[in-house]
C-alpha cells in the first residue's frame, strides 16, 4: 500500500504513466484498503486517493479491484468522488458457511473462486511446502471456523503455529493432536501471547501493554491495527531505549507479537502487531482495550489537539489553542487516572504541562483584579510559600520518576544484552541527578549501581551507523587507523578508528558483498550482487573495475604479496585477477555458490566456502588439492590461521570447525543457536572470533572453549574482523550499524593471582590497600587499581583470615598451619605467633591496634602484643572457636563456638560470662556500636540478643535454616542476618523483624553494612553480591565472581566493596561517583565526538 502510494505521488513526473505503459488491459489489485484509513495521515490519504483517481482518468485499459473491509465504507464518505467509484461495482463477499467449507476443502483447488478460499487459505500452502493435512484436522478445523465468525485470521496464526510444530517434528502430515496441543483455533494465539508476556519483567510488561495498545485503531465495529513509529511514543515515562528495547523482544523471531521495519530513506523504526488476530482475539488485549478505551479516547483527543499545537508554533500564551475549561480538567482527570500508563507521548505531555502553566497564570491575574493589590499582596505571601512548598515537591517527586525510569531502562537494556545502550541511559540518569535539588538516598545508590554494571559490562565503544540499510561486510586498513565497512545500499564507505565518516564510495549498481584492504592500505577491492569487483584508492577514487563472472560476487581476498586476488561467486567458481583486472584462472569444482575465499599466509594456497557444504583447498594454478567435508549444511565463511597451518570455516549448521592442511577435522566449535556467517581469526593466531544469526560474536580458542559472547546488536550479524593489534574488534549487522568492541578489558578490577579459593578479604583503614587470603597459602596485597603489590608467603596451609591494625603499619595473618603471621605494609615478614595446636580460624586487632586476638580449632583463644609476644589465653570452650570479636571500646572480648556458647571476657583474659541458650554450632557473632548489645548467630536457625552482663534479650527466629553472619547498623538500630535459607533478614534492635530480602538463588555466607548504615552488601554461594537499602529494597545484583562469593566488605569511605570468591579472586566494586562518570565518559569518548546529535551525553561528559 505504501509502495503504491509513492508510486502514485503527484510531483510532476511521469511515474503514474510508466505504471501502466502498456495498451494490454491491466487489473490493478490493492488489498487491505482499510489500511488508507489506519494506517496513514489525511494529507497523504487524500494524495493518494487523488493520485489514483487521476489514474483511472488518463487509463481506460486500467482495472482496480479493491478489497475493503466492509466496516470502513463510512469513513470513505469524505471523499465522494472516491465512493462514486467504488460504490457502483460494489460487491460485498460473505463468510463462507458449512458446506461450501466442506466442499472448498473436499474438491481442492477445483470449484468457484469463492469456494477455493478456504482451500487456499488451509491446503494450498500446505501443499508447497510438502505436507499434507490429516483428515480428522480438516474436519476439526471445519468445525472450529465455523464457530467462530471472522476467524480466518485467527485460522492463518494457528496454522502457521502448527506448520512450525510439524516443522520441529520433522513431520510430513498436519496432524489433529498437534493442533490439540496447541490449543486450537482460539487457544493458539492465547497461550502464545501469553507466554511471550509472562516471560518479560514488570517493566517490560508495562511498556508491553503499552506498544499494543498504541497499535490498536479502535473502530466501531472492529479493532483493526495501525502503524506507528518508535520515537513518536517516547515520553517521561519511557525512553526511546526502554521501547526499543522491548519492541525488540516483541518482535524477535522467538516471539512475533509485533514486527518492526524502517521506513524509506529513513531511520526510523515502525512497529505493526504481526496479525489482527492478535487485537481480537488475545484476551489479555482484549480486557485491557475494555480496561482502557476511556484512556484510549481522550489519549487520541489530546495527542491531536497537541500536533495541532505544534502545527501552528507551540504558543505558550495562545489560551485559545491550549486546554481551558472541561478539556484541562478532562486531561488532569486523565492524569490522575492513567497518568502511569505512560500511554502519551511526549508532545502530549509538554502540552499538558504548558496548558495547566497558563491556567494558573490566568487565575493568578484573575484573582489580583478581583481581591485587589494590597490584599493580594498579603495573601499572596502565604499562599505563594504553600504553593512554592508544592510546587516543590512535585518538583522533586517529578526529579525522581525520571531518574527511576532511565535507571530501569538501564537495568532493561542490560539484561536485554545491550550494555553499551544501557551505559548511555546511566550516564543520562547521572544527568538529572546532577541537575536535581534533592534526591533520596536510594535514588543516588541506584543511579551509582545501575552505571557500575553496565559500565563494568560493555565491551562496544562506538557504533557507525551512516548505511541506510545491511551492513554486509567490514574490514581494517593494516596499521588498524581505517575501517571501511560495504553495505547493501551499494556503497563503501571509510572511517578513521575514532568512528569518524570519511568518504563515500559509490559506483556499484547493486548491493556490495565484501570488501577488503590491500596488504600496503592504499587499495581497497569491493566484491558486488552487480557481478563486479571495484578497486578504489583510500581517497574513494575509482581505480579498476574487475568483469567475468556471470553471477553475483560473494568474497575476495588479496595474496599475502598484493598481486593476485581472488573472487568467489555465485557462478560456483573462484577466480584469480592481477591488480589491472586481469583474469589469471578459473576455478572450478564447486557445485553450489562460492561464498567465501581466503589465501594462505605464505600465498601458496586458497580454501573456498560453498553452499555445497564443503571447503575446497586449490594451488595458485587451481588444481584442486583437497576438499574437506563434514559440514552438513553450506558453509559460509572460510579462514587460515596466522601460521598457515588451520583452515577455520563457519556453516549454516550452526558450527565452526578447524582442520588442518590435509584436510583433518581437528576441532567442532559449538555453541551458537543459529547460522554462523563469518569468523576471523586474531592477528597472533590465538582467538577465533565468529558471527551468528543467534545475533551474537563468540570468541574461541583454539581448542573450542568460548571464552566470551558479544551481545548488542538488535539483528542478525553479517561478519566479523579484528584490528591488526587484535584489540579491537568490528562487526556488521542488519541492523545497519558497524559496532566497535575494546577487547583490552573492562574498567571492572578483578584481582587475579590466587590458586586458590579466597577465603577472606580486608581493606586498610586508608582504603589504599587490599589483602586477600587464600586457601593457596598466601596473602596478596593489591593497590584501589588492582595491581599486586606484594605476596606474603610463608604459610604451610591454607590461609583464613586476615586484618589489618589500626595505624596500616600491620597486618596479620591465621592459617590453618595453627600459626599467625605479622607483616608490614610492604610485606615483610615480622613475626610467627606460634602456640595454637590446631587450626587458627579467625584473627582481629583491637580497637587501639595494640592486641591481637585468634581464634583456634584447639578451642582457646590467644591474645598477643604487636612483637608477637603472648599475653593471655582464654581457656573455657569445649569445642572449637569459631569467631573472636572486640567491643568499640576494646575492653571486652566475645567469642563464639561450636560448643553451642558465646563467651565474654576481659583484656587480662578473665571469663566474665558464658551466654548460653543456642542448641546447635556458634557461627559468628557482633558488638553493636555503643558496646551495649551482643548478638550470635547459630546452625540453630537463631540470632540471640544479650546484654554485657550475659542477660539473654531477644531470640530471632524467623530463618529456615543455618544463621552464618550477623551485623548491625552503625546507629545500633538495625541487625541483618543472613542464612543458608538464601535470603537476609532485617530486624530492630528489640529483635522485631522488619523485612526478609529475597533474591539469592543459594546459601548467603554474609552480610555487611555501609559505614553511613545506608546501604547492605550479601555475598552468596550464587555468585553473586546484592546491594540493598537499609528498608530492604534490592538495588542491584553485582555479577562477575565465577564461584561462590566467600566474603564481602566496604571500604572505610564506602566508595569501594571488595568480595573474595572461590573463583580465586577478589573483586573491587567502584562506587565512586565521580570516578565511574570519568571512566563511562573516557569510554564513551570516541561515540561521543562522532554523534554531535547526542547533545546531552556530551554536555555530562564536559564535551
Amino acid at each position: 500500500m505504501l509502495e503504491l502510494g509513492k508510486l502514485l505521488e503527484n510531483k510532476g513526473g511521469n511515474s503514474s504513466l510508466t505504471l501502466v505503459a502498456t495498451s494490454e488491459p491491466v487489473v490493478m489489485i490493492i488489498d487491505q484498503f482499510e489500511e488508507c484509513f489506519t494506517m496513514s495521515q489525511p494529507d497523504q490519504r487524500l494524495e493518494f486517493f487523488n493520485g489514483l483517481m487521476e489514474l483511472l482518468e488518463q487509463k481506460d485499459n486500467l482495472i482496480v479491484l479493491i478489497a475493503m473491509r466492509s466496516d470502513f465504507r463510512g469513513r470513505s464518505r469524505k471523499y465522494p468522488q472516491f465512493v462514486e467509484k467504488i460504490n457502483r461495482p460494489y460487491i460485498n463477499v460473505d463468510q463462507l458457511n458449512r458446506q461450501e467449507i466442506e466442499e472448498a476443502m473436499q474438491r481442492g483447488l477445483g470449484g468457484s473462486p469463492h469456494e477455493r478460499l478456504h482451500q487456499e487459505a488451509i491446503a494450498l500452502p500446505a501443499e508447497l511446502v510438502g505436507l499434507g493435512i490429516e483428515g480428522r484436522l480438516k474436519q476439526q478445523l471445519i468445525n472450529d471456523v465455523e464457530d467462530y465468525p471472522g476467524s480466518l485470521p485467527l485460522l492463518q496464526y494457528t496454522l502457521t503455529e502448527l506448520w512450525k510444530q510439524s516443522r520441529q517434528q520433522q513431520e510430513t502430515f498436519l496432524r489433529l493432536e498437534t493442533y490439540q496441543q496447541l490449543g486450537g483455533i482460539e487457544g493458539t494465539l492465547e497461550k502464545k501471547a501469553n507466554q511471550v508476556f509472562d516471560s518479560l519483567s514488570q517493566v517490560e510488561q508495562t511498556v508491553a501493554r503499552r506498544l499494543l495498545l498504541e497499535l490498536t485503531q479502535v473502530g466501531e465495529t472492529l479493532d483493526t491495527r495501525r502503524r506507528v513509529r518508535l520515537g513518536e511514543l517516547v515520553n517521561s515515562h519511557h525512553s526511546l531505549e526502554l521501547l526499543d528495547a522491548v519492541s525488540q523482544t516483541l518482535a524477535s523471531s522467538d516471539n512475533r507479537l509485533i514486527t518492526r521495519s524502517h521506513e524509506e530513506n529513513s531511520q526510523d523504526v515502525v512497529l505493526d502487531v504481526v496479525h489482527e488476530a492478535l487485537i481480537r482475539h488475545w484476551g489479555r488485549l482484549v480486557e485491557w482495550k475494555q480496561t482502557y478505551t476511556e484512556a484510549m479516547v481522550i489519549e487520541s483527543k489530546l495527542e491531536a489537539a497537541a500536533e495541532e499545537w505544534q502545527e501552528k508554533g507551540k504558543k505558550r500564551d495562545d489560551a485559545g489553542l491550549l486546554l481551558q475549561g472541561g478539556r484541562l480538567v478532562e486531561a488532569q482527570e486523565y492524569l490522575r487516572k492513567y497518568g502511569e500508563l505512560g500511554m502519551l507521548n511526549g508532545l502530549a505531555e509538554e502540552y499538558i504541562e504548558v496548558s495547566r502553566h497558563k491556567h494558573k497564570q490566568i487565575t493568578r491575574n484573575r484573582r489580583l483584579v478581583a481581591v485587589g493589590f494590597i490584599g493580594v499582596l498579603v495573601l499572596g505571601t502565604v499562599a505563594s510559600t504553600v504553593f512554592g512548598l508544592e510546587s516543590r515537591k512535585q518538583a522533586r517527586k517529578a526529579e525522581e520518576s525520571e531518574i527511576k525510569a532511565l535507571n530501569q531502562s538501564s537495568e532493561l537494556l542490560f539484561t536485554s544484552k545491550q550494555a553499551f545502550d544501557a551505559l548511555k541511559e546511566s550516564l543520562r540518569a547521572v544527568g538529572k541527578l546532577q541537575k536535581a535539588k534533592r534526591v533520596k538516598g536510594d535514588t543516588r545508590i541506584q543511579v551509582i549501581a545501575k552505571l557500575q554494571q553496565s559500565l563494568y559490562g560493555v565491551n562496544q565503544y562506538n557504533s557507525l551507523d551512516k548505511h541506510t540499510d545491511t551492513v554486509t561486510s567490514v574490514a581494517f586498513s593494516r596499521d588498524g587507523q581505517t575501517i571501511a565497512s560495504a553495505s547493501w545500499d551499494n556503497t563503501v564507505k571509510l572511517w578513521n578508528l575514532q568512528g569518524k565518516h570519511l568518504h563515500t564510495l559509490t559506483g556499484h549498481s547493486e548491493p556490495v558483498t565484501s570488501l577488503v584492504f590491500s596488504r600496503d592500505g592504499q587499495t581497497i577491492a569491493s566484491a558486488s550482487l552487480d557481478n563486479t569487483v571495484k578497486l578504489w584508492n583510500l581517497q574513494g577514487k575509482h581505480l579498476h573495475t574487475l568483469t567475468g563472472h556471470s553471477e553475483p560476487v560473494t568474497s575476495l581476498v588479496f595474496s599475502r604479496d598484493g598481486q593476485t586476488i581472488a573472487t568467489a561467486s555465485f557462478d560456483n567458481t573462484v577466480k584469480l585477477w592481477n591488480l589491472k583486472g586481469k583474469p589469471l584462472h578459473t576455478l572450478t569444482g564447486h557445485s553450489e555458490p562460492v561464498t567465501s575465499v581466503a589465501f594462505s599466509r605464505d600465498g601458496q594456497t586458497i580454501a573456498s566456502a560453498s553452499w555445497d557444504n564443503t571447503v575446497k583447498l586449490w594451488n595458485l594454478k587451481g588444481k584442486d588439492l583437497h576438499t574437506l567435508t563434514g559440514h552438513s549444511e553450506p558453509v559460509n565463511s572460510v579462514a587460515f590461521s596466522r601460521d598457515g597451518q588451520t583452515i577455520a570455516s563457519a556453516s549454516w549448521d550452526n558450527t565452526v570447525k578447524l582442520w588442518n592442511l590435509k584436510g583433518k577435522d581437528l576441532h567442532t566449535l559449538t555453541g551458537h543457536s543459529a547460522d554462523v556467517t563469518s569468523l576471523a581469526f586474531s592477528p597472533d593466531g590465538q582467538t577465533i572470533a565468529t558471527a551468528s544469526l543467534d545475533n551474537t560474536v563468540k570468541l574461541w580458542n583454539l581448542q573450542g572453549k568460548v571464552l566470551q559472547t558479544l551481545t548488542g546488536h538488535s539483528q542478525y550479524l553479517i561478519t566479523v574482523a579484528f584490528s591488526p593489534d587484535g584489540q579491537t574488534i568490528a562487526t556488521a549487522s542488519l541492523d545497519n550499524t558497524v559496532k566497535l568492541w575494546n577487547l583490552k578489558g573492562k574498567p571492572l578490577h578483578t584481582l587475579t593471582g590466587h590458586s586458590e579459593p579466597v577465603t577472606s578479604v580486608a581493606f586498610s583503614r586508608d582504603g589504599q590497600t587490599i589483602a586477600s587470603a587464600s586457601l593457596d597459602n598466601t596473602v596478596k596485597l593489591w593497590n584501589l587499581k588492582g595491581k599486586d603489590l606484594h605476596i606474603l608467603t610463608g604459610h604451610s596451609a591454607d590461609v583464613t583470615s586476615v586484618a589489618f591494625s589500626r595505624d596500616d603499619q600491620t597486618i596479620a595473618t591465621a592459617s590453618w598451619d595453627k600459626t599467625v603471621k605479622l607483616w608490614n605494609h610492604q610485606g615483610k615478614h615480622l613475626q610467627t605467633l606460634t602456640g595454637h595446636s590446631d587450626w587458627v580460624n579467625s584473627v582481629v586487632f583491637s580497637p587501639d591496634g595494640q592486641t591481637i586476638a585468634t581464634a583456634s580449632d584447639d578451642n582457646t583463644v590467644k591474645l598477643w602484643n604487636l612483637k608477637g609476644k603472648p599475653l593471655h589465653t582464654l581457656t573455657g570452650h569445649s569445642d572449637w572457636v569459631n569467631s573472636v570479636v572486640f567491643s568499640r571500646d576494646g575492653q571486652t572480648i566475645a567469642t563464639a563456638s561450636d560448643d553451642k556458647t558465646v563467651k565474654l571476657w576481659n583484656l587480662k583474659g578473665k571469663h566474665l560470662h558464658t551466654l548460653t541458650g543456642h542448641s546447635e554450632p556458634v557461627n559468628s557473632v557482633a558488638f553493636s556500636r555503643d558496646g551495649q548489645t551482643i548478638a550470635s548467630a547459630s546452625w540453630d536457625k537463631t540470632v540471640k540478643l544479650w546484654n554485657l552482663k550475659g542477660k539473654h534479650l531477644h531470640t530471632l527466629t524467623e530463618h529456615k535454616a543455618n544463621v552464618t553472619s550477623v551485623a548491625f547498623s552503625r546507629d545500633g538500630q538495625t541487625i541483618a542476618t543472613a542464612s543458608w535459607d538464601k535470603t537476609v533478614k532485617l530486624w530492630n534492635h528489640q529483635g522485631k523483624h522488619l523485612q526478609t530480602l529475597t533474591g539469592h538463588s543459594d546459601w548467603v555466607n554474609n552480610v555487611v553494612f555501609s559505614r553511613d548504615g545506608q546501604t547492605l552488601a550479601s555475598a552468596s554461594w550464587d555468585k553473586t553480591v546484592k546491594l540493598w537499602n537499609h528498608q530492604g529494597k534490592h538495588l542491584q545484583t553485582l555479577t562477575g565472581h565465577s564461584d561462590w562469593v566467600n566474603s564481602v566488605v566496604f571500604s572505610r569511605d564506602g566508595q569501594t566493596l571488595a568480595s573474595a570468591s572461590a573463583d580465586n579472586t577478589v573483586i573491587l566494586w567502584n562506587f565512586d561517583l565521580d570516578d565511574l562518570v570519568a571512566k563511562s565518559c573516557d569510554w564513551l569518548h570516541d561515540y561521543l565526538v562522532t554523534h554531535e546529535d547526542e547533545e546531552e551525553l556530551r554536555k555530562i561528559c564536559g564535551m
